[in-house]
């Protein structure tokens, strides 16, 4: 297997590094809000806080069922800081489909937006060993 890391500098690829190389630049353009790397790095380290005080360690897994949103990069970003994999859940989905990519995938938090609610309620008996 190649190992593409190879062919980057590493001090030129992730968040902190475009945070600490051009702050007020923007990361992130969608509607009518602006996110600067600096600003992103900041969500980036309280997410990934967050997700350490919760008990993830490297390797674990959490699902993210959102809309395309700012939230959404935070997460992945927040997951690569601290070595946790993100699970991208349709949100499409119906209940059943649902509840099996979550106890499938062995995620151990649940990140949703709000116009979720609903349906993580009706799939949450069918859960297991999540954080919410």
């Amino acid at each position: 297997m190649l190992d593409y890391t190879k062919n980057f500098d590493p001090d030129m690829i992730g968040v902190i590094n475009h945070a600490k190389r051009n702050p007020d630049r923007p990361a992130l353009i969608m509607n009518n809000i602006t996110i600067t790397y600096q600003e992103l790095d900041k969500q980036t380290n309280a997410l990934a806080n967050a997700f350490l005080q919760l008990g993830l360690n490297p390797g674990d897994r959490i699902s993210v069922l959102m809309h395309n949103c700012p939230e959404l990069l935070v997460a992945w970003s927040a997951s690569g800081k601290i070595g946790v994999t993100p699970i991208a859940i349709n949100y499409r989905f119906k209940k059943d489909e649902l509840s099996y990519i979550i106890n499938d995938s062995g995620s151990r938090v649940l990140m949703y937006g709000a116009e979720f609610e609903e349906l993580i309620r009706a799939a949450e008996p069918e859960l297991r060993g999540l954080s919410f």
